[in-house]
Order: structure tokens, then C-alpha cells, then sequence
């Protein structure tokens, strides 16, 4: 990228709603961990339901896991948009920020490194839940399940 690359304008309407999105997000995880004591407390309360809780917590963890997923599969798609058009960002794709596009072994490195990033997500998305399982067994000595 150089000082001429051009630039991409960003799009009023797709930062809009982006920020409409990260804004809900926001609320919704400062509603769970507001209340993550209580939802701790209620997990042990009952060493007999403790498992049957924990179950259904580690189920709770699909749910940012899926939006996590979904958005693997964007920054996939993007970065495989990237590779073949040999642009960054690629054409027809919207922006929220003014964007300087870079072309050429610029644009691929980008695009491998969006690539990368997907399985980073993914992995991030799909390691919560065998963890907090594996925990719960050392802790207990039973198996969640």
C-alpha cells in the first residue's frame, strides 16, 4: 500500500447497521455477565442437578458459538472474494470505513490472512464448550453427559 492507493468510501448505511449490530451484542453480554453469579450460584446450588445444570450451560454456549461460526464463514467468503479478484476489498463489497484497496500480492496476502482468521474464529467458537466439559469431569470426577 502507498501513500496514492486509492480509496473505497464507506458505506453510511452498512456502518449503521453494524453498529446497530455490535450495539445489541453489547447489551446482551453485559445482560449475561451481569447476572453470571447468579447463573455460578445456581449451577451449585444442587450438587445433584449440578451436572444436568452444567449441561445446560455448556448448551447455552452454542448460541454466541453459532454467531461466532457465521461469522467465520463471512471473513472465509470475503477473503476467498479477495484471492480471485486479486482486490482488496473486493468489488461490490460495502465498507464502514474509507478503505484504502490494495491489489495485486497485497490483496492475496490479505485475503489468506482473513482466511486465517476464519479458522481462528472457529476454533474459538468450538473450544468453550469441551473445555468447560473436561472442567466440570475434573472437578467432579462424573462426566457431564
Amino acid at each position: 500500500m502507498t501513500a496514492r492507493s486509492p480509496i473505497q468510501p464507506a458505506d453510511p448505511g452498512e456502518r449503521r447497521r453494524v453498529l446497530v449490530l455490535l450495539a445489541g451484542a453489547t447489551l446482551l453480554g453485559a445482560a449475561f455477565f451481569s447476572r453470571f453469579d447468579d447463573i455460578a450460584q445456581w449451577v451449585i446450588d444442587d450438587p445433584a442437578h449440578a451436572v444436568m445444570r452444567t449441561n445446560l450451560l455448556i448448551a447455552t454456549l452454542l448460541i454466541p458459538a453459532s454467531v461466532m461460526i457465521f461469522a467465520s464463514r463471512r471473513l472465509w467468503r470475503v477473503g476467498d472474494e479477495t484471492l480471485r479478484a486479486q482486490r482488496y476489498p473486493p468489488p461490490g463489497q460495502k465498507v464502514i470505513r474509507d478503505t484504502a484497496i490494495l491489489e495485486g500480492p497485497a490483496a492475496r496476502r490479505r485475503g489468506r490472512q482473513l482466511q486465517w482468521s476464519s479458522w481462528l474464529l472457529v476454533a474459538c467458537a468450538l473450544l468453550p464448550p469441551p473445555m468447560l466439559w473436561w472442567l466440570v469431569w475434573r472437578i467432579t470426577g462424573t462426566a457431564a453427559g
